[in-house]
């Protein structure tokens, strides 16, 4: 967290970016023509550098490489829908809510044809998008606060239980808020530029085309827009920012009603579907009412919702106390901490009003789904570490630190960001290391059996297991990276159709396993039938290091 001591005798006044600048000798005193130099605003900040860039993809590249390791099973459900979409696109096999994100659907066309049916293809987009969003966090911080509080956001937003889970797991919303992240940066690079056209108008194209993206990959990402206006407003050349910025959106949108129209013959194939969200249609297998306990409830249900909910869950008081910075950050004196803190009213208010405050008899979304909750915490990384930083300069400058050196003052705020930050750091820690969602606690099983049935030349055969892992295991019979598979064999479903018969082998997982849920959801039907476990005919082959995949051979 970068402080300025002031020297004897100065006297504090307002610097640019809404911090406290700090007074210059009436000899050191800029030039009229300095202080009016263009390109100086509310949100000026330290413009990106070279090394700024550096320093932020070492750090990307940090987490992409946290993300591989900490990596989940590839998940079966929506991130298998879009890579399925992409390799048979256009398709309608899905619900039109998923196959209609071009955004994520199109960007995985290229990672198809690169590797196939294989790990690296789930994979590619998740974890890329955890280092990009995790870079883009630290150059914000930087900018506004310095490198040790661009270091603690990002150190917050790793940290957070909601986004470590799902750094690898497929859903759009990681990526959705890289891309968001990526735009917040265009159009500050664009405001920098505001005086030399040549030199804006490229950044204010990307701001528009990586909004249209994000919009195609997660609709909610428009929530946020206005975030964008708000940066990018000012009264020189308003409209060709604006034109400049809405041409590549008017782009997706026409690719978006391109695609629409030739592949489904209905143009305005997503107005509709998004039109047509409604929690209370939703039914369960016996035809009541699924969410009848989030429906036609007080408003005021709503906006505690998700704190009530996060409260109840693993790290979730930390995630609280950092939304409750986050609101404090909306009266301190520093534009910038004040920036995000609107990002989050944005991102939080709109979706609580969506979720059911707005309507609490139709609400459009569902509050209680925790991945829902990603973009709110980007915005409260940056405020909470931009709070830390903004007291250390006041207490720099209104303290008997003013006539301490730089450097005590600079161990101040390094040590309040540790402060800040050690104890999620610490329940992250925790929590990634037991937990078998993740590859080193046995996350990796399926990896495991693909490499014990290579050594031993397995020679395939019927593969049995639940409907989930059948989906996925194809892309575990290749290696990582795509080719050959390197073991045959045919998975089917064990819950429903013919029986394993003499010969034929089964896959089943540990019995109410976390390494994947939805696979031991989808086991429950056999399970309940067989409550004393497989039949004493069935050969164990083979267990997976932890315990939680076990290989049966039918005798």
């Amino acid at each position: 967290m970068s402080t300025e001591v002031p020297a004897r005798r100065a006297t504090g006044s307002t610097s640019p970016d809404g911090g406290t600048a700090v007074a210059q000798p009436k000899d050191e005193q800029p030039s009229v023509a300095e202080k009016t130099a263009p390109g100086r605003h509310w949100l000026s900040g330290r413009p990106f550098r070279g090394l700024h860039l550096l320093e932020a993809a070492v750090i990307g590249l940090a987490v992409i490489a946290l993300a591989y390791v900490y990596r989940s099973i590839i998940v079966p459900t929506d991130p298998w829908h879009y890579v399925r979409s992409a390799m048979y696109f256009p398709s309608d096999g899905w619900v039109a809510l998923g196959y209609t994100r071009y955004g994520i659907v199109l960007a995985n066309i290229p990672t198809v044809w690169l590797f196939g049916n294989a790990q690296a293809t789930y994979y590619f987009w998740p974890i890329l998008s955890s280092g990009l969003m995790a870079a883009g966090v630290y150059l914000l911080g930087r900018r506004f606060w310095g490198p040790v509080a661009g270091l603690a956001a990002v150190a917050l937003l790793i940290s957070n239980r909601v986004v470590f889970y799902n750094l690898s797991r497929g859903y759009p919303d990681i990526m959705s808020m890289a891309i968001f992240v990526g735009a917040i940066l265009c159009a500050l690079a664009a405001r920098d530029q505001q005086a030399n056209a040549r030199r804006a108008w490229p950044w204010l194209l990307a701001t528009g085309f990586l909004l249209g993206w994000g919009f195609e990959v997660r609709e909610t990402s428009m929530l946020v827009w206005p975030l964008i206006a708000v940066i990018l407003v000012q009264r020189r050349h308003l409209l060709r920012t604006i034109g400049l910025v809405v041409l590549p959106i008017a782009g997706w949108a026409a690719l978006d009603v391109l695609i629409s129209w030739v592949a489904y013959e209905d143009p305005l194939l997503k107005f509709h579907v998004l039109t047509g969200l409604d929690v209370s249609l939703a039914e369960t297998a016996t035809g009541e009412v699924k969410n009848a306990a989030v429906l036609n409830q007080p408003r005021s249900f709503y906006v505690t919702y998700i704190p009530d909910r996060a409260l109840q869950g693993e790290g979730g008081l930390w995630m609280v106390i950092m939304g409750a910075l986050t609101l404090v950050g909306l009266f301190v004196r520093n534009h910038a901490v004040r920036l995000m803190s609107l990002w989050f009213l944005l991102a939080y208010g709109l979706t609580v009003l969506a979720g059911g405050a707005l309507d609490p008899a139709h609400p459009r979304g569902l509050l209680h789904v925790e991945r829902y909750w990603i973009p709110f915490v980007p915005a409260m990384a940056l405020a909470s570490a931009g709070l830390v930083a903004v007291t250390v300069q006041w207490v720099a400058r209104h303290s008997p630190l003013r006539r301490a050196s730089r450097g005590l003052v600079t161990v101040l705020g390094a040590a309040l960001a540790v402060a800040l930050c050690w104890g999620p750091v610490a329940f992250a820690v925790q929590y990634a290391s037991a937990n078998p969602a993740f590859a080193p606690a046995g996350g990796a099983a399926l990896e495991e059996l693909r490499s014990e049935l290579d050594r031993r030349d397995f020679q395939g055969g019927r593969i049995f297991s639940d409907w989930e892992t059948v989906r996925i295991f194809e892309a575990y019979q290749r290696p990582f990276f795509g080719g050959a598979k390197e073991f045959p064999g045919q998975a089917r479903s064990i819950t429903g159709g013919p029986q394993p018969q003499a010969g034929d082998y089964v896959v089943l997982w540990q019995k109410n396993s976390k390494t994947c849920g939805f696979c031991s959801s989808a086991l429950k039907p056999w399970t309940a039938k067989h409550p004393d476990g497989p039949p004493s005919s069935w050969k164990v082959e083979y267990t997976t290091s932890h315990g939680i995949l076990t290989l049966y051979k039918v005798q």
